[in-house]
């Protein structure tokens, strides 16, 4: 995994090549005694917070724009949806200090595949101020 920051008008932006996620399907269990990660999980989030931490940087503050281009290992039909919810999880706490601060996501699965396992390419910016609502 690679990880460039850098400033760009005021703004932080983080700009990462991530592993391929585990699947949705695989990163939760749900027990009578409580919803839990699974060790496939723990083990992806750990590998993100070992990179992640090594690049010194804190989680951003305020509000944020995040572009997924992902790249998946096989030809598989995979949800969309379900690529963010698993990033957005493994990312929280490194990334950002909570994902409710992601306010723009724009997600794209290319039909190109990657052969060394899959990726995913995660720009982090700041989101626009939106105070007002807009009038139709």
């Amino acid at each position: 995994m690679s990880e460039t920051s850098h400033h760009q008008a005021g703004d932080r932006v983080r700009a990462m090549i991530l592993p391929w996620p585990p699947s949705a399907n695989n990163y939760l269990k749900h027990t009578a005694r409580g919803t839990y990660r699974t060790a496939e999980a723990n083990a992806y989030r750990d590998l993100l917070a070992l990179s992640l931490c090594g690049a010194g940087e804190r989680p951003l503050a305020g509000p944020l724009r995040v572009q997924l281009d992902c790249y998946p290992p096989d030809r598989r039909r995979r949800d969309i949806d379900n690529l963010a919810k698993v990033l957005f999880d493994a990312l929280t706490g490194w990334v950002w200090t909570d994902d409710s601060q992601v306010k723009e996501l724009r997600v794209r699965l290319h039909d190109q595949v990657d052969q060394e396992g899959g990726s995913v390419w995660c720009v982090v910016s700041a989101a626009p101020d939106r105070t007002t609502v807009p009038k139709g």
